[in-house]
């Protein structure tokens, strides 16, 4: 075999050893991240199966996950408060996971079946946190229950009608048009979850380009002070890690975009419970009224603006600031 030819053949083997080894390390990782989200322990209720995890001691945290999503990736977004005296209950919303969807579209039916897992688990009282699509049900938990719920907390979350929310608002979601949706954006995901630790501004560039409005110095800025927090790193590793698999989590994701398309704006003059909204002002996905709707017209309301924060109001220096908040909202208003 003349040399050329034989290094032609060698480079081909090469090649077909990389993609197999970087195929087998996709599966992987995708095989454990489904092990992982198998292990929500199942309640039945009088609404019907939910699937959730309950994990810590002291007042209840009802944590409503954003989508896609299910019960880890509502745990992982409430992972800041399990060290603080709380107890955290975390479902997987309807359609999400092994929470079937059939009979809980509507946010209220979903508040009503929430009251029902509490019941379930001999839970009276809970202050509720909600994340993005989750808004719309912790509104109606508070409206519809409002003897069950002590507090709200609402971050980057949806509160009326948002017709386009959540449909091209960035690489994840414009990679799921089309028949190989799900694998191209699983593909995605193994590569930003292998890609953080190794490459961890590129991988940064990459995701903040779909939660950040601002572009330019601010997104270096923001890089820069994620580099400097390695838990911030580590909770963004997390979060990614709850999108997969993703399949089982998009029942729920296609329900909150053909609910909330025609939200009716409800009586928000009615939420009796103390109400924080977090918000960002350069949130691209979740816009700013959503917030301000709400702080104008719930009578215990207070508003959080972020006034260089994207999405993910957490990431960078300030999230210590919306940590602080949130814990000292939550203590004010835990029941005694």
């Amino acid at each position: 075999m003349v040399p050329g030819a034989l290094l032609a053949v060698l480079v081909l083997l090469s090649a077909f050893w990389l993609l197999g080894s970087w195929w087998l390390d996709r599966q992987r990782l995708l095989n454990g991240l489904a092990a992982r989200a198998s292990e929500g322990a199942l309640v039945q209720t009088a609404r019907g199966v939910v699937e959730c995890a309950r994990v810590g001691a002291g007042p209840t945290l009802l944590a409503l996950h954003a989508s896609p999503g299910g019960w880890d990736r509502g745990l992982a977004s409430a992972q800041d408060f399990l060290g603080e005296g709380f107890t955290v209950i975390s479902p997987s919303r309807p359609g999400a996971l092994r929470t079937p969807l059939d009979g809980a579209e509507r946010p209220e039916d979903a508040a009503d079946q929430l009251v029902a897992l509490l019941d379930a688990l001999g839970v009276e009282r809970v202050a509720v946190l909600a994340w993005q699509h989750a808004g719309p049900t912790a509104i109606q938990l508070a409206l519809r229950h409002p003897t069950r719920v002590w507090a709200v907390v609402l971050e980057s979350a949806v509160t009326g009608a948002s017709p386009a929310l959540g449909v091209g608002a960035g690489p994840l979601s414009r990679g799921l048009q089309g028949g190989l949706g799900v694998w191209r954006t699983e593909t995605r995901l193994h590569v930003l979850v292998r890609a953080l630790p190794v490459a961890p501004r590129w991988a940064l560039r990459w995701v903040l380009g779909a939660t950040l409005a601002a572009q330019g110095p601010r997104e270096d800025e923001l890089i820069d002070e994620l580099l400097e927090a390695p838990g911030q790193l580590k909770r963004l590793t997390g979060l990614l890690r709850c999108l997969g698999p993703l399949a089982p989590r998009l029942p729920g994701w296609d329900n909150d975009r053909r609910q909330q398309a025609t939200l009716h704006h409800t009586a928000l003059e009615a939420i009796r419970a103390p109400v924080l909204l977090v918000h960002g002002v350069l949130d691209p996905i979740v816009p700013l009224e959503h917030a301000t709707r709400v702080a104008h017209r719930a009578p215990r309301a207070e508003l959080m603006l972020l006034d260089r924060a994207g999405h993910l109001v957490w990431l960078g220096r300030a999230g210590t600031e919306v940590r602080a908040k949130e814990l000292d909202f939550l203590w004010r208003h835990a029941p005694k």
